[in-house]
């Protein structure tokens, strides 16, 4: 857990919002790209078409639509050195949350450590503060745009074919 901080820059992109609904989608943040450092010793790992069970086939279909429409996921046709496959699993009673393997490229990722700060010290960072939210940041991952070098890193393989990640 962090402290937020808003800037101008990001303010403007919250303020352009056009509808409530905007906000389904957390906004991107822009000008960050974000950038893997790779270990090429680890030899890259393409895995097979995972089955995506019959009861979610149709509506992680329209998902994936979805999230290419938002421009979280595009479609590829060269080839790729990594690829991960794609499933779905039940989520609750009635929906499901898309999953994708990424164990092989997780083994080539360099880590970059961060310590999480200690409750005392986010006592002292929020010391005159006078605006305080609570924030359901379910997708919050995807407002990060990943750089161009590091989308073939995520490769998925669908029923319709392969798809990397851009956010």
């Amino acid at each position: 857990m962090g402290i937020l901080h808003v800037t101008a820059m990001h303010a403007a992109t919250v303020n352009n919002l056009e509808k409530p609904n905007d906000l389904k989608i957390f906004p991107k943040v822009p000008g960050v790209r974000v950038k893997f450092s790779v270990d090429e010793t680890v030899p890259p790992v393409r895995n097979a078409y995972y089955n995506v069970p019959a009861a979610f086939r149709e509506a992680a279909k329209n998902r994936l639509a979805e999230m290419e429409s938002q421009g979280i996921i595009e479609k590829v046709t060269t080839a790729s050195n990594w690829i991960s496959g794609m499933s779905a699993v039940a989520k609750g009673k009635d929906d499901f949350r898309l999953v994708v393997n990424m164990r092989g490229p997780n083994r080539a990722i360099n880590r970059e450590y961060f310590r999480l700060p200690l409750l005392e010290e986010m006592k002292v960072q929020l010391h005159g503060s006078k605006f305080f939210a609570k924030l359901d940041l379910s997708s919050a991952f995807y407002h990060l745009e990943l750089h161009p070098e590091s989308r073939d890193l995520t490769t998925f393989l669908t029923e319709n074919g392969m798809c990397v990640l851009t956010m």
